[in-house]
């Protein structure tokens, strides 16, 4: 499974970076079907928490930030590694 991955997000970029990484949890979640598995589904809950979290302290990203398709995909454990990098930079 690949998907899209921020990665070298300009500080002004952020909020666009973190929506993406949240959409981007959304579509792990439906394809592994974790909304079934009660454990796994209260992880996700607790990780969208945190990224939401961080959302509220974020400025807007203006337009000329990378659209979500636009960056590259990669497979989940890239995908996640790039998630912590991008709270890392918040």
């Amino acid at each position: 499974m690949e998907i899209y991955s921020p990665a070298d997000i300009h500080q002004d970029c952020l909020s666009s970076a973190l929506n993406c990484s949240i959409s981007e949890l959304d579509v792990l979640e439906y394809e592994c079907g974790l909304k079934e598995k009660k454990d796994d589904s209260n992880v996700f809950e607790n990780f969208y928490s945190g990224l939401e979290f961080a959302m509220d302290y974020t400025s807007p990203s203006p337009s000329s930030c990378k659209a979500c398709e636009m960056y590259p995909t990669k497979n989940v454990e890239e995908f996640l590694e790039a998630i912590k990098n991008l709270v890392e930079q918040w």
